[in-house]
């Protein structure tokens, strides 16, 4: 009987004392058992290295490190991924959480298919306490996923989701930095595997993302390049199409400067854009008084349309409960709620 293939599974932490026993624990009680689990903390000045010592002394799967100042995920997930000894390798965010069948569905699909580098699941969401609120059902095959990556505009891909075969993810050389305080890091490394095979998306809910107002994914972006990183990594995925593998990131190739000043004109032309994107930011998080504050930065009589679309998003926001709005935004399709106000 052919043996399982090792499965190295990569967890960054940095302060999740309240949730890190849970995601370790779905990982550990997964049907699928043959894992490392290898959990790095970033400096994290909580309990979470108290919790993490608990659950790793009660399985030898997991190896327990940490770094001595805090360097960030990109930094923690690279330094992870060139000591991973797995065929396979997928990514767990120390606040979220798998189904127990995750593992399993993933490698036998890799394993009958050959010509694939990576799959990704569909995936619930859930509040702070674990409930469930939505769920996005991302169902794309490796035409689909193409499409959208040379769009930019919106995700086919559960990032966080992904099992991808462990020579590819070491040969692209990990995360870029380029994009370590975009949210577009993990994408870009999707797109980057792109280039040595196919990649898929399953209907399968396998995997629940924690929504958390203090999250990695609810930070405030304050340039052009934060804002628009799913279109930037669009554009370096078309230059290395068309100049064999090769993009204004990893050559002496030009075009990314000028595909940066276009991106910056609506800012240019609307001086008070910025701000009123950041006052929608800030109330995502929870934080009103600095909404107002950039709120009031944005007001202009010439754009006084987009400064009321912008009030009426922050006072739903403030009148009503993240999870109901989060419902609302499942229920209505939306992937993206600040746009351009």
């Amino acid at each position: 009987m052919k043996s399982e293939p090792l499965v190295s599974v990569l967890i960054p932490v940095y302060n999740c004392e309240k949730y890190i026993r849970l995601a370790l624990e779905s990982v550990l009680f997964q049907s699928y058992r043959n894992l490392e689990v290898l959990v790095c903390d970033d400096g994290s000045i909580d309990k979470s290295i108290e919790e993490i010592e608990k659950v790793a002394a009660t399985d030898n799967r997991v190896l327990f490190l940490r770094n001595k100042n805090n360097i960030g995920k990109v930094d923690t997930i690279n330094n992870l991924i060139s000591i991973a000894t797995g065929t396979y390798i997928s990514f767990l965010d120390s606040d979220d959480l798998w189904d127990m069948n995750k593992i399993q569905v993933q490698v036998e699909f890799l394993e009958k298919n050959d010509e694939y580098v990576f799959i990704s699941t569909s995936c619930s969401r859930i509040d702070e306490l674990g409930r469930k609120i939505g769920e996005d059902i991302i169902s794309a095959n490796n035409e689909v996923i193409t499409e959208c990556l040379l769009s930019g505009n919106g995700m086919t891909v559960c990032c966080s989701s992904t099992l991808v075969r462990s020579n590819y993810a070491k040969k692209v050389g990990g995360f870029n930095k380029y994009f370590h305080d975009c949210n577009g890091e993990d994408l870009d490394f999707i797109a980057r595997l792109m280039a040595y095979g196919k990649g898929m998306s399953l209907p399968d809910l396998l995997y629940s993302y924690r929504f958390r107002s203090n999250s990695l994914t609810r930070r405030v972006f304050s340039t052009v390049r934060q804002r628009h990183s799913h279109q930037v990594i669009a554009f370096l995925y078309k230059q290395r199409i068309e100049n064999e593998g090769k993009d204004s990131l990893n050559s002496d190739l030009n075009g990314l400067e000028d595909y940066m000043k276009q991106l910056e004109v609506p800012y240019t032309v609307d001086s008070t854009l910025m701000s009123r994107q950041m006052a929608v930011d800030y109330a995502i998080s929870g934080e009103f008084r600095k909404s107002l504050f950039h709120l009031k930065s944005g007001f202009s009589f010439s754009r006084l349309e987009s400064f009321v679309k912008a009030l009426i998003i922050i006072l739903l926001l403030v009148v009503f409960p993240r999870n109901f709005l989060l419902k609302v935004k499942n229920l209505c399709g939306l992937t993206k709620i600040t746009g351009r106000v």
